[in-house]
């Protein structure tokens, strides 16, 4: 299945914007973003949600955009994995009819 970047791009937004809106009693994680997880993500996930194969929700919190310009160190709030699967679902491509018919 090819990768939609327009789709990814609005899940990446949804997910930062979810991040740096959150209060302190809503239900985050706070974590601080050590010297050596500027430059991989996949280290920052290891520790918030105990696995590194889903990097691109702690690289949208901490904000990377590049892979040349390490992030900011820094405390930030992670969402749930909960919320950000549900912002992936929200984000996907619904499919409309065209209008056509084979049979």
């Amino acid at each position: 299945m090819p990768i939609d970047s327009m789709r990814v791009g609005h899940a990446y937004r949804e997910m930062r914007k979810a991040s740096q809106h959150a209060k302190s009693y809503q239900l985050n994680k706070v974590h601080y973003v050590q010297l050596r997880q500027v430059l991989d993500h996949s280290l920052t996930n290891q520790f918030v949600y105990k696995n590194r194969a889903d990097w691109l929700v702690a690289a949208a919190v901490t904000g990377f955009n590049d892979v040349d310009v390490p992030v900011q160190e820094g405390a930030r709030r992670f969402i749930p994995m909960s919320q950000a699967i549900a912002i992936t679902k929200a984000t996907a491509m619904l499919k409309t009819k065209s209008g056509m018919s084979l049979y």
